[in-house]
């Protein structure tokens, strides 16, 4: 398995496992955020929270759920203080 610096990954770079888990990942959280924002911010929101497990990972099984996890709170935080969530 190569490993790439956090500053050369990219989505296509990453193991098939983890791609698929972050597509999932982001279709469960545009299905929870609809109408607050859009696929692109879920994807942008979602890959930062990645790359900044992975940057410092050394076991790697459950980064994209922790991504997953991380992102969501973070969308959660926005939209409270953008008074869209309560």
């Amino acid at each position: 398995m190569t490993i790439h610096p956090v500053s050369q990954r990219t989505w296509a770079s990453l193991h098939p496992d983890q791609r698929l888990a972050l597509k999932q990942a982001a279709v469960r959280l545009a299905a929870e955020f609809t109408g607050l924002y859009g696929t692109e911010t879920i994807e942008r929101f979602l890959a930062s929270s990645f790359d900044q497990f992975a940057g410092r990972a050394t076991v790697t099984k459950f980064l994209p759920l922790l991504a997953e996890r991380f992102a969501r709170q973070r969308l959660d935080a926005l939209a409270r203080v953008e008074g869209l969530h309560a």
